[in-house]
């Protein structure tokens, strides 16, 4: 069990934010000074993903991604709908290497978002080590979701 208070935010998708520097490979948001494509690098879709993941920023992100996952034993889920198979199985992967680790969904239907992800995730309803927080992560506070995975000190 790790005592970092720290918490680690990840965007894998990418955002309607984030742009490709013309000339080379850099990404960076609306606004830095640089002359962007003009079209936001997110990623959609299923071909797309495969591609981006095997370079650039995004296979940054997934590897540390992957890295963080084997130094946690909660992780917290918000604004993703469990559709990518290969964030599924870091997930999944990570979910039963440990009876310690705890995933907690905050959504208003957290059996939903389950219930409409791709592939093995659906198999994570009902399961225990599955922490329901049933409202959107807008409207909880940080102690109800400390509370919520088990962490909260007061």
């Amino acid at each position: 069990y790790r005592t970092d208070p720290r918490v680690r935010l990840w965007k894998l998708h990418g955002g309607v934010d984030w742009y490709r520097n013309v000339g080379d490979s850099r990404i960076g948001k609306n606004g830095d000074p640089y002359h962007w494509d003009g079209g936001p690098k997110i990623l959609l879709g299923g071909f797309n993903k495969i591609l981006d993941y095997s370079g650039g920023i995004y296979l940054d992100m997934f590897i540390n991604f992957r890295t963080a996952l084997r130094e946690a034993n909660r992780i917290i889920v918000s604004g993703y709908g469990f559709h990518d198979k290969g964030i599924n199985r870091l997930l999944l992967d990570w979910f039963y290497e440990s009876t310690e680790n705890k995933l907690c969904i905050v959504h208003k239907d957290p059996k939903g978002c389950l219930k409409n992800g791709r592939g093995a995730v659906k198999k994570l309803i009902g399961n225990p080590r599955v922490i329901e927080l049933r409202e959107w992560f807008g409207d909880a506070s940080a102690l109800e979701i400390l509370r919520a995975i088990g962490d909260a000190k007061s």
